[in-house]
């Protein structure tokens, strides 16, 4: 890969690729903040937002029960890595969810 890199730094392909890679990116526009996982779960006191049971804070990522971050309105959809777009979930309310609107998870 970095042969690769290389031949396509050299001629001049890969500025290019970058260059219009961020393009892309200011034409999104897609939103995103830095914030810690954490910061989400404290802040939706360890509620799931999916079934509003209580999330175990001492589950460990992959147990169902863990915690996890899910996109309100999912990335692949056109929603942003923002604090207002993510919500505390279970893992396996996340995982059933997907990348669907809530209303059509059954």
């Amino acid at each position: 890969m970095r042969a690769y890199n290389r031949r396509r730094e050299e001629d001049g392909r890969l500025a290019k690729y970058r260059a219009e890679r961020r393009q892309r990116e200011r034409d999104q526009a897609d939103p995103s903040e830095v914030f810690r996982a954490a910061d989400v779960y404290e802040r939706d006191e360890w509620t799931c937002w999916l079934c509003s049971e209580p999330i175990n804070r001492e589950a460990s990522w992959p147990e169902p029960d863990s915690a996890s971050v899910d996109h309100v309105v999912p990335l692949s959809k056109g929603g942003g890595h923002t604090l207002a777009n993510v919500r505390a979930a279970h893992l396996r309310c996340n995982l059933v969810k997907g990348d669907r609107p809530v209303d059509l998870v059954a």
